[in-house]
């Protein structure tokens, strides 16, 4: 199931590196060795960035995944197994989710995606004991 996914409007966060390039203090935009913006996270202002894409405003952990522009996704889980689980379950989820919204679209439908309750609960669910 992928109710670790999230439900509700919000869903999985995106993070979008765009929004990140140029912040740190140490960066002269004239400068003409300046970082390359090849997407990759490889600096430590985007790795904090990233990472904070995965919490909420205390810095909690609040989301599995976050999806990367241009990029692909990442999960985290507590254990290899939850992780593997969890990186599976989104590639699983997104390749239906892409069908269902191309059938609602021919139907003239919209799809109905889960309630933030309904993730939570679902989620619980995956939670080894």
């Amino acid at each position: 199931m992928g109710g670790f996914l999230g439900g509700g409007k919000e869903g999985v966060r995106i993070w979008d590196i765009r929004d990140t390039y140029g912040t740190s203090s140490g960066v002269d935009k004239n400068v003409a060795d300046k970082p390359k913006k090849n997407l990759l996270v490889c600096e430590q202002h985007l790795g904090d960035s990233f990472a904070a894409a995965f919490g909420d405003e205390k810095g909690e952990l609040e989301r599995f995944v976050v999806l990367q522009r241009g990029h692909g996704f990442v999960s985290v889980g507590d254990s290899i197994q939850q992780l593997v689980y969890r990186a599976i379950s989104t590639q699983e989820n997104a390749a239906v989710q892409q069908k269902a919204e191309i059938m609602a679209e021919d139907e003239g439908v919209e799809v109905n995606f889960l309630t933030e309750e309904e993730a939570r609960d679902c989620a619980e669910m995956n939670v080894p004991s």
